[in-house]
């Protein structure tokens, strides 16, 4: 597995490469890097797939030019195929991620094989989640939270990003992961402007100009679609994804799955399951 950056014109977007074939695109979520797809890419790559994972806009600073709408940060999609001279993809994305590959699939079918999306359901189903689901109100508390500019920077930042592994705990109940994991993760965030970058995901979505992501994030998706959630997962309630399974939002091959061991990091905790889920949807879409 090898680092470089890709340069996209005015933005510069570091990355985690290995293996050739056809093209998998790995987005990861907050707060995480593209470290937490090591496991995938180094798997994927084996079956003979050519793996990329970024870090998202503004998780570096070569990267924070904004805007953070999510439909702006789907076109950081068409930079990295352009940068890497293809002209379509394997789309992966956890997270936040996954919320950005569900808009992107929603705008630019034509640019995916395949799509498999990780711990977020559709935005039709997390809206009538937040409705219906009591506990996915409390669960989403910290997205509130995040809109206070300055205080939310503070309180994240305060104790060696304390707060980043309350999250952790909280969202994957029993995972006991490895102190280099999230340290990855406080490295990153600690670096100039990172942090501020990374909450303008959650503070654009109330900001004027969001329309155009808010119907991309609700359109209906013609691309096979494999969508997998934690059961364990106290971030995104599971019944989301039960929701999910009667949506009719998909109109290509679509999929629903939950793993039983798993939280919110599904890919981390559970990576063996989660291979074997993305590895079988990749072949049954292959080029």
């Amino acid at each position: 597995m090898k680092t470089r950056v890709l340069d996209c014109g005015d933005r510069q977007f570091t990355i985690l490469e290995k293996g050739q074939g056809p093209l998998v695109l790995l987005l990861h979520g907050f707060p995480d890097t593209h470290h937490s797809w090591r496991a995938q890419i180094n798997v994927l790559a084996e079956a003979g797939y050519h793996c990329v994972a970024p870090l998202m806009r503004g998780y570096e600073p070569s990267s924070q030019t904004g805007p953070y709408f999510i439909a702006a940060i789907a076109s950081d999609i068409n930079a990295w195929l352009k940068a890497l001279g293809q002209e379509k993809a394997h789309l992966i994305g956890h997270d936040w991620g996954a919320v950005v590959s569900y808009a992107y699939a929603a705008l630019y079918p034509n640019r995916l094989y395949s799509l498999t999306t990780l711990a977020i359901p559709h935005m039709p189903e997390f809206s009538r989640g937040m409705k219906e689901i009591s506990e996915q109100r409390w669960n989403s508390a910290y997205m509130a939270f995040f809109q206070l500019r300055g205080i939310a920077e503070w309180r994240i930042k305060r104790n060696n990003f304390a707060y980043l592994d309350k999250l952790w705990r909280r969202w994957s109940p029993g995972w006991n992961y490895k102190p280099s994991q999230i340290d990855k993760v406080k490295q990153q965030l600690a670096q100039p402007g990172v942090l501020t970058a990374a909450l303008s995901y959650y503070r654009a979505l109330n900001a004027k100009g969001r329309e155009p992501s808010q119907l991309a994030s609700n359109a209906e998706i013609n691309v096979p679609t494999l969508a997998l959630g934690g059961q364990r997962d106290q971030c995104m309630d599971v019944r989301m994804f039960t929701m999910m399974e009667k949506s009719k939002k998909f109109s290509s091959d679509f999929m629903v799955h939950t793993v039983p061991a798993a939280g919110h990091f599904l890919q981390c905790e559970q990576p063996a399951e989660v291979n074997e889920f993305i590895l079988d949807w990749l072949q049954k879409h292959s080029v």
